[in-house]
């Protein structure tokens, strides 16, 4: 089955209980052209806009940290500070695409949408401009961790993204959302079934507390 970053939430708020589930979740940050949801290890790289003269050190250090991205990895792009210019654009996400890299997730601005599209990469991102960002003209990292309105993104970390948004798993707690996920979503696509063969709500669509119960007596805490 497959994992969405919908029933993603709902399995953290059972886990980690509603206010923490919340720091999960990539808040502003959309999805603007997916070709298919994205599922992969999470590659945080920070950009810092700079006031100093143009540098063409700074951007080969951009150019570099991308060529050097892990194969099938999600890079999470978090600008700091203000940087009305994109930092992704057609020719970056091709070079992404190339190393089979299926998407970004990008907070911050983007550009050339319908290129990147025909590509077949996927992306997400705060806002759109017509306008780049010179790479000469910020510092770009490769980071262990970035933060994000709140919500941390470790390198590893499962990234979850679809047409519904981003939801970060910290390695931590993959395995134990993995597998109530799981369950959680078979009972979700049994529901779904029994509605559309005319099935009330009221008895084909268990609360999730109920199905967790279920769950936790056959895998108890710290089994």
């Amino acid at each position: 089955m497959k994992f969405s970053s919908a029933l993603v939430m709902d399995t953290a708020e059972q886990l980690q209980g509603p206010g923490e589930a919340g720091a999960y979740w990539m808040r502003g940050v959309k999805s603007l052209r997916v070709k298919e949801p994205v599922m992969g290890s999470a590659y945080p790289i920070s950009v810092l806009p700079t006031t100093d003269p143009y540098s063409d050190t700074r951007r080969q250090t951009w150019f570099d940290i991308l060529d050097h991205c892990p194969h099938g990895s999600v890079p999470v792009i978090v600008v700091r500070g203000t940087l009305t210019g994109a930092v992704l654009g057609d020719v970056v996400a091709a070079r992404l695409r190339y190393l089979q890299i299926p998407g970004a997730i990008v907070d911050g601005v983007v550009r050339d949408l319908d290129a990147i599209a025909s590509l077949g990469f996927s992306v997400w991102a705060k806002e759109v401009s017509m306008v780049g960002a010179n790479p000469g003209r910020f510092v770009a990292t490769a980071e262990t961790s970035v933060t994000s309105d709140g919500t941390l993104i470790s390198r590893g970390d499962l990234i979850i993204a679809d047409t519904d948004g981003v939801v970060v798993v910290p390695q931590t707690l993959e395995q134990a959302m993995l597998e109530l996920g799981r369950y959680l979503g078979e009972a979700e696509e049994l529901s779904q079934h029994q509605v559309e063969s005319g099935a009330p709500l009221v008895t084909a669509y268990p609360s999730k507390a109920d199905l967790v119960k279920s769950w936790r007596q056959v895998h108890p805490p710290g089994s």
